[in-house]
């Protein structure tokens, strides 16, 4: 076993502490179940047959690939790499 420190608000301490309090369990089973369910229910995710979602539309109908390109390259007002001289990238 590995001892490990958590850090928790006080509000999520104190309904810990109840819920282990109401059903007499220690908050360490509380905190190794909860660990241990949600390491479960991501891996049942993980296997489960999920794909890639189909692309989608996104708005840039109108511009080609090196238009995009062009687009993204530089600064809004910016056309060339000459006029990148004191502007924040």
């Amino acid at each position: 076993m590995v001892k490990i420190q958590l850090h928790l608000s006080d509000e999520l301490t104190a309904r810990a502490e109840n819920f282990c309090r109401v059903h007499q369990m220690s908050f360490d089973d509380l905190a190794r179940l909860g660990i241990e369910r949600l390491l479960d229910q991501s891996e049942a995710v993980v296997e489960a047959d999920w794909r890639l979602p189909s692309p989608q539309p996104l708005g840039w109908c109108e511009l080609g690939d090196e238009a995009l390109k062009a687009q993204a390259r530089f600064p809004a007002g910016v056309e060339s790499s000459g006029e990148l001289r004191g502007v924040n990238r």
